[in-house]
């Protein structure tokens, strides 16, 4: 159960980053999709771990490492940090 646990919360991260990378390619109004695509996967994500929190403590207890880089790398506000400061995280700039 854990690494299945684990597999999925990588899979999320790496989706989630996936979509904010593919963003510089794309044209406007497909770009801010991705980026707001990737914002509400990551409170929905965010919220299916707060249901299991409350569900499961003890089993997110046992795998807090992977919770707590998820919710590092992951979360809504590392989403809109990683938006803000864009040009510096991937070297390019959102078309406008």
């Amino acid at each position: 159960m854990k690494l299945t646990y684990s597999m999925a919360l990588v899979f999320i991260l790496g989706f989630i980053w996936a979509l904010m990378h593919e963003a510089q390619f794309l044209a406007y109004d497909e770009n801010w999709g991705n980026i707001l695509s990737a914002f509400f996967i990551s409170i929905l994500a965010t919220l299916c771990l707060l249901i299991l929190w409350f569900k499961c403590q003890s089993f997110i207890l046992e795998c807090k490492w992977q919770t707590l880089l998820f919710l590092i790398f992951g979360s809504p506000l590392t989403i809109v940090i990683v938006v803000m400061n864009y040009n510096l995280i991937f070297g390019s700039s959102l078309k406008v």
